[in-house]
C-alpha cells in the first residue's frame, strides 16, 4: 500500500552551506557559520527538529548553494484524522438500514475525503452497488460509455473541466443522455442549483454530504429504474 506523504519546503536566503558541512548541521551543538553572525544560539534547533521528524516516521533534509541560500524540507506521512473518523462513524451508525439494490454508480470527483466517504456509505449501507471512481473531467464521457452506470454522481469543481460542461456533454450524447445525474457540490446558491437542474441534473446535493439525504436520493433513482 502506498502511504500518501506531505512535503514542506522552507527556503532561506543567505550565505548558504558548504556541502562538506551539510551532514553536521543536524548534530547537537553544531553551529555552522556562527562566526558570520552576531545571533546567539545553542545549535540544538535543527537537531531537535530531526529527532521529532524521525519519531513521526518522516524525513528532513537540506539542499544548499553557497552564497545564495538553503532549502530545508520535511516529508511526513499522511495520517488519518481521528476526529473525522469518530464523526463519520457516528453519522453512519445513525442510518442502519442496509438495502440490497444492485447497480453501478460512477462518481466523477477528485477530492479523496469525499470519495472515501461515499465509498464507505456504499460499502456499509448499499452492498449490492458497485462504485466506480473517475477523478477528472477529461475522459468522463468515455468512462460513462465504458462502465454503463446506473447513476452518475458529478462534482462540479474538477481540476481540468467544470462539471457543468460535463453534464451538457452527457445530455447531448445519445448513448449517455438517459443516465440519471446527481450533482454534488459545495455551491449551494439557488441560481446554480436551478441552472444545473435545467440542464438535466435529476438532483443536486450540497457538501458536506448529509448521509440520509444522499441515500434517499440514490434509492429514489435506483428503486425506480
Amino acid at each position: 500500500m502506498v502511504i500518501p506523504q506531505f512535503e514542506f519546503l522552507f527556503q532561506i536566503p543567505g550565505w548558504g552551506i558548504e556541502e562538506k558541512d551539510l551532514e553536521r548541521i543536524f548534530i547537537p551543538f553544531e553551529r555552522i557559520g556562527a562566526e558570520k553572525t552576531n545571533v546567539e544560539g545553542t545549535g540544538l534547533g535543527l537537531a531537535v527538529v530531526k529527532q521529532l521528524v524521525d519519531l513521526m516516521g518522516g524525513k528532513v533534509g537540506v539542499k544548499s548553494i553557497p552564497s545564495q541560500g538553503s532549502t530545508f524540507w520535511i516529508e511526513l506521512q499522511q495520517c488519518q484524522n481521528h476526529l473525522d473518523l469518530i464523526q463519520k462513524e457516528a453519522i453512519l451508525s445513525q442510518h442502519t438500514a442496509i438495502h440490497d439494490q444492485n447497480g453501478i454508480i460512477l462518481y466523477i470527483e477528485d477530492n479523496m475525503p469525499n470519495i472515501e466517504l461515499v465509498q464507505e456509505i456504499i460499502d456499509t449501507k448499499r452492498k449490492g452497488i458497485q462504485l466506480v471512481i473517475h477523478m477528472q473531467g477529461n475522459g468522463a464521457i468515455e468512462k460513462v460509455v465504458e462502465v454503463k452506470p446506473t447513476l452518475i454522481l458529478l462534482d462540479l469543481n474538477l481540476p481540468d473541466k467544470h462539471g457543468k460542461d460535463i453534464l451538457v456533454e452527457l445530455k447531448a450524447n445519445d448513448t449517455t443522455k438517459h443516465i440519471p445525474v446527481i450533482v454534488i457540490s459545495a455551491d449551494a446558491m439557488p441560481n446554480q442549483i436551478n441552472d444545473l437542474k435545467s440542464l438535466g441534473a435529476i438532483n443536486y446535493l450540497t457538501k458536506p454530504i448529509e448521509i440520509k439525504s444522499f441515500l434517499d436520493a440514490v434509492d429514489g433513482i435506483i428503486n425506480n429504474l
